[in-house]
């Protein structure tokens, strides 16, 4: 009955580290950047209450804004033509 529990636990064990680690890799792959031609960039103009005169530019990829930092810069550069739109 103890050598049952002990397998029991060292199996349990087992199993819990090995869904941490497919866990982890799995964020590892969410944090790589997109090397895809996004369909333009935004480039906001608009002025802001109480914050810098700073430019906002974002993307839109699929039809959902994306950050410029998820991208590949490089990437983006060598293989795509992208749109600006100036916002104001």
């Amino acid at each position: 009955m103890k050598r049952v529990i002990i397998l029991s636990a060292y199996l349990l064990l087992q199993l819990s580290c090995q869904t941490t680690i497919l866990n982890l890799s799995s964020e590892t792959s969410a944090q790589e950047l997109i090397k895809d031609c996004p369909e333009e960039m935004i480039s906001d103009h608009m002025p802001n209450l109480g914050k810098s005169n700073t430019v906002n530019q974002y993307y839109i990829y699929k039809g959902l804004r994306k950050e410029i930092k998820e991208f590949d810069s490089v990437w983006v550069r060598e293989h795509c033509k992208v749109k600006v739109t100036i916002v104001h």
